[in-house]
């Protein structure tokens, strides 16, 4: 359909390639709250996991130097607007994760902490300034 009216986009599901995927998934459940992992593969080399409304799907690589985190630049790799940045950041610290960068304000309005997880890959989560006015109600 070209130039129409698009239909609603219900997801979007980042992809990481991990080096170990057992210990990518146990990091994302401790330290970023995800749930109900789910694993494929014989051994497993593939992993969905939830939180929330939002899936973060795992890959293991078949080498090392499949693994390019975005991390290794100063750049993330996921970005997770929340609702309480203060909560996640004492949840984080309290699970052992550790904070890379933290912003008070930023150009586009938001507080943000960066947190690397243990391929290097870094994910920032946010919250708005202001809230939006899509997200009153949540």
């Amino acid at each position: 359909m070209t130039g129409g009216r698009r239909r609603r986009v219900f997801a979007s599901t980042p992809l990481l390639i991990v080096r170990n995927l057992k210990a990518a998934a146990a990091f994302y459940e401790r330290v970023l709250g995800y749930q109900e992992p789910g694993f494929w593969g014989e051994p497993p080399t593939f992993c969905m996991l939830h939180r929330d409304e939002h899936d973060l799907m795992l890959a293991e690589a078949d080498a090392p130097d499949e693994v390019r985190p975005n991390g290794r630049v100063g750049s993330w790799d996921v970005h997770l607007r929340v609702a309480d940045l203060d909560a996640e950041r004492g949840a984080i610290l309290a699970a052992g994760g550790k904070i890379v960068e933290e912003k008070a304000r930023t150009d586009y309005g938001m507080r943000e902490i960066v947190i690397q997880d243990p391929d290097g890959h870094w994910i920032c989560l946010g919250q708005d300034l202001e809230r939006r006015d899509e997200d009153r109600g949540r």
